[in-house]
């Protein structure tokens, strides 16, 4: 799947990551919306459900994890990548995610596993 058909869904109560990442993939060629909720979050998966999913861990209210279920139950074709700095990548939260990134890390690392992933 090509960058410019794949629209991204990127969630995190960090205001200033959120924006960094979505200019990153919008530089690619991603369709990105962000979310600072789950809640939000999910109202935009069932208006315009994205090809991916990237979220946060921890956040204040309900959790990605918390993401990650409602959209195991309703959305199931969407892809789902966990980013943390509170957890490792052997925790089992991390499980059903399909890649974790660990905070911090590079902007253009985290577009470049996005690109290959899709490509699997």
């Amino acid at each position: 799947m090509k960058a410019s058909d794949t629209k991204i869904l990127i969630v995190d109560d960090e205001v200033q990551l959120l924006e960094l990442l979505q200019m990153e993939f919008e530089d690619a060629g991603f369709m990105v919306r962000t979310a600072e909720n789950v809640d939000d979050a999910i109202d935009i998966l069932n208006s315009d459900c994205p090809h991916l999913v990237l979220s946060d861990l921890k956040m204040p209210c309900k959790s990605g994890k918390d993401l990650l279920n409602y959209i195991r139950e309703n959305k199931p074709e969407v892809r789902f990548l966990f980013m943390s700095g509170h957890a490792e990548v052997g925790d089992p939260e991390m499980a059903e995610a399909e890649y974790f990134f660990q905070k911090p890390f590079s902007l253009q690392s985290v577009v470049s596993q996005v690109k290959v992933l899709l490509e699997s």
